[in-house]
């Protein structure tokens, strides 16, 4: 498995999200599959501002 960097901020988010000491393996695995189910199924969007903003429709 690759390694990750994460920031110190970047782990208090994950330490939230996490249930009954779960891994950090285990959480990001789940926001991945949450990711890829929801990311699919979801309309784009654009972060960032509206000026030279180009959106599919």
């Amino acid at each position: 498995m690759p390694a990750v960097e994460l920031y110190e901020a970047t782990i208090e988010r994950l330490d939230a999200l996490r249930i009954d000491n779960e891994s950090y393996d285990e959480i990001v695995t789940e926001l991945i599959n949450i990711y890829e189910s929801e990311g699919s199924r979801s309309p784009s969007v654009t972060i960032g501002s509206n000026k030279n903003r180009n959106t599919a429709r």
